[in-house]
């Protein structure tokens, strides 16, 4: 095989299984709330989706801590340091796994007490098991990430989310009624066993050495901590509007704002699936072309993502309660209007996530982190805000200020470092819809052969 041709499977059978994992979790996480939103009340849902983004401060941070480490030195060092590599970093997410439980548990009365639930406490400590049982999950999907192979990934996310979804869709079918407290014990049990398909995935790549090499440790926390703070931050970014709705208006506001939200992060599909395939990408496009590859990788890979995220996003905007009846019932049109402005940033988040992704690969994890802080805390107070002078729709208008004021800062970075420029983005967008008709004729001449 030719090495163009080598190139092009790469990115057709990576990306292929990358999507697919991103698309399950989508699919189901979505088909979950489709069944939630139907089965609790609002303030009920709400406190759902409180738990639901507290528990994401946990979980994306520590990809951030263990995964671009790991993928790094793993497709850097010499094949000899692979084992001492992977054994560190199992140890680094124990540890990172240790102190986090700790927190959950002596933080849990408090985070019950701000947001006034009660319950809260109970789910936390709940989820302190299963962050433990998802360690294998999480590094040994990165291992094979790091060895270009996404089966495993696709099929473990695929049992993980999917068992969580059959589990609320069996209660839907029957009509049964379900409590916050036995959907948290589900996920405990969908995560063991997503992190036992992880395990059958990875015996081909994984190396077991003896004991623990603790400079690999230091290696791995220094190089994860400006990832870890970033994602941290990007939490901020994404999620803290939830949260701060909930304490300070009401449960019913924090559901109606996930809501939105959660519609909104579908067009992330594509920008996350191709940010997994482009890590290890533009890390070899800075070594072999410098930065005029990691420009010319940049604009084509948003420039596409935007065009294949402007109809949908445009179809929202026009029908915005056809979509929200669909998805989470009559009960949540007054969500209509908070979807036209998220749907809008939602345009705006695959130059962000690029951002991260080109700069985290090419060695730049502690500016990414310091854009991505100030992002973060702008959203805040933002909402902060906004919400006292607009109400639960003030979150949205500062989810749209914060996003537009950082993808200035971030595109006027990306062109004084690489020459990135806006409108060859966008020439990238028309590229890809002259380009589409012939590619759809293609596709329907090998489906016909």
């Amino acid at each position: 095989m030719e090495p163009d041709e080598k190139q092009k499977s790469y990115w057709i059978k990576s990306g292929a299984y990358s999507l697919m994992s991103i698309l399950s979790q989508l699919a189901f996480g979505m088909g979950s709330m489709l069944i939630l939103v139907r089965m609790l009340d609002k303030p009920t849902f709400g406190l759902w989706a409180i738990y639901m983004v507290t528990t994401t401060f946990v979980e994306v941070p520590r990809a951030g801590l263990i995964q671009n480490g790991l993928l790094t030195y793993l497709s850097t060092e010499p094949r000899d340091a692979h084992g001492r590599i992977m054994k560190a970093s199992l140890v680094l997410n124990l540890l990172f796994t240790a102190v986090v439980g700790m927190l959950l548990f002596w933080g849990g009365p408090w985070m019950a007490k701000w947001q006034q639930a009660p319950v809260l406490k109970d789910l936390l400590w709940i989820y302190v098991a299963t962050s433990f049982v998802l360690i294998p999950f999480f590094n040994l999907n990165y291992i094979q990430q790091a060895y270009l192979d996404f089966r495993g990934i696709f099929w473990s996310t695929f049992v993980r989310f999917g068992t969580f979804f059959g589990y609320n869709l069996y209660h839907f079918v029957k009509h049964l009624p379900v409590r916050l407290e036995e959907l948290v014990l589900m996920q405990l049990v969908s995560a063991g066993l997503a992190s036992l398909v992880s395990i059958l995935f990875t015996r081909a790549y994984f190396v077991h050495t003896r004991g623990v090499d603790w400079s690999w440790v230091r290696r791995l926390a220094d190089y994860g901590k400006f990832v870890f703070g970033t994602n941290l931050a990007t939490m901020l970014h994404k999620k803290a509007d939830v949260m701060l709705l909930g304490s300070m208006l009401s449960k019913a506001a924090s559901a109606l704002q996930d809501v939105a939200v959660r519609i909104t992060y579908l067009i992330e599909a594509p920008t996350l699936a191709a940010a997994g395939v482009v890590f290890p990408q533009s890390a070899r496009a800075m070594a072999q072309e410098g930065s005029q590859g990691v420009k010319l990788l940049y604009e084509k890979v948003v420039g596409i993502i935007v065009g294949m995220l402007l109809p949908f996003a445009v179809f929202v905007w026009l029908f915005p309660k056809l979509i929200i009846g669909i998805i989470a019932g009559p009960a949540y049109y007054e969500a209509a209007d908070i979807l036209r402005i998220t749907v809008t940033f939602g345009l705006i988040i695959p130059f962000g996530i690029q951002f991260g992704t080109i700069l985290d690969s090419t060695g730049l994890p502690k500016i990414n982190f310091f854009y991505t802080l100030a992002g973060g805390l702008l959203n805040v107070f933002l909402v902060a805000l906004y919400v006292r002078h607009f109400g639960v729709i003030g979150a949205a208008y500062a989810g749209l200020t914060s996003y537009s004021i950082m993808l200035f800062f971030q595109l006027r970075f990306l062109r004084k470092r690489y020459g990135v420029r806006l409108f060859n983005v966008f020439g990238h967008t028309f590229a890809f819809y002259r380009e589409l008709p012939s590619l759809i004729m293609r596709l329907r001449k090998r489906k016909a052969a």
